[in-house]
């Protein structure tokens, strides 16, 4: 995984939480008591809304292929595949032609404290997962069908993948659609109260819901909108609060995701595919809270 962007957005978080807990400590001989949040800060009751967008990292990946059909069958694994993401370029109509909104990698979350601190939300994060064509990769298993130029015994065999042998994307795309639950922590609140920062933990699961883009051997190519299998997630970020109601949240996300369910050749035809991955997302998301419950 290409981590080194991503472990400077680790270590600045993780540099956000140690003050953070500095702070906690020593609070009253940093700040006055107006300028530092206290105990009392009141989110329970609110909702909230944001949107925003991702780059993603995945480890490699073993994926596995099974056919059975009147012209043969297959059974084979290609191990160890590298996969990228693939963000859209900036452009102005992409990212906020609200028509187009949903072509980027993007992430949604909608959500509510049930207390001052904790949180349920419901989250969809669109990644997309591109097999890097052309790459050398070792072949386990065996393809036994009429006509197939790829037909053979394979045992740990090395073989390019080229566009005639696989075409395998998740780009419309890898739908990671969640429940998390999430806990926030105060840092530092302006005397106006106009300012505020937080950082928030959190842990979720839920179901992958891809439109994978496939294309194996002589076969057409499957795009079809399928429950491909489920992810565990967690989440560790930091929140700048404008005005009480608008924020700018900047967070890692990272967790395992497992489908076993592939859909390669439409879904009225039985051959799958399965594999299982750990990923890795940086987010920027832009949203707004308000108050469900009127307040005394």
């Amino acid at each position: 995984m290409k981590y080194a962007t991503s472990s400077v957005w680790l270590s600045l978080l993780f540099l956000l939480l140690f003050v953070q807990s500095s702070f906690s400590q020593n609070s009253q001989n940093i700040f006055s008591s107006e300028r530092f949040f206290n105990e009392n800060t009141n989110r329970k009751g609110r909702m909230f809304l944001a949107w925003g967008y991702n780059r993603a990292e995945f480890t490699k990946s073993n994926i596995h292929f099974k056919g059975n059909n009147t012209n043969g069958n297959y059974d084979f694994t290609i191990n160890n595949t590298v996969a990228l993401d693939r963000q859209s370029d900036f452009a102005w109509d992409t990212y906020f032609n609200p028509a187009w909104f949903t072509v980027p990698q993007y992430d949604f979350t909608l959500g509510y404290y049930l207390t001052n601190k904790f949180a349920l939300s419901i989250n969809m994060d669109h990644m997309k997962y591109v097999m890097v064509e052309d790459q050398i990769a070792n072949i386990s298993g065996n393809i036994n069908e009429v006509g197939n130029p790829y037909n053979g015994i394979y045992n740990n065999t090395p073989t390019k993948l080229t566009e005639a042998f696989l075409t395998f994307e998740h780009t419309d795309g890898l739908n990671y659609a969640n429940i998390e639950g999430s806990f926030t922590q105060d840092i530092y609140s302006s005397k106006s109260g106009n300012f505020a920062l937080e950082t928030m933990m959190g842990v979720g699961i839920g179901a992958l819901v891809p439109k994978s883009n496939v294309k194996l051997f002589n076969y057409p190519r499957n795009d079809a909108w399928h429950l491909a299998g489920y992810g565990v997630s967690s989440r560790l970020g930091v929140n700048f609060i404008f005005y009480k109601k608008f924020f700018l949240q900047v967070n890692l996300k990272g967790g395992f995701i497992n489908m076993p369910n592939i859909v390669t050749r439409g879904t009225s035809v039985a051959d799958r595919a399965s594999q299982h991955f750990f990923f890795l997302q940086e987010n920027v998301m832009l949203g707004f809270s308000v108050p469900l419950i009127k307040k005394n």
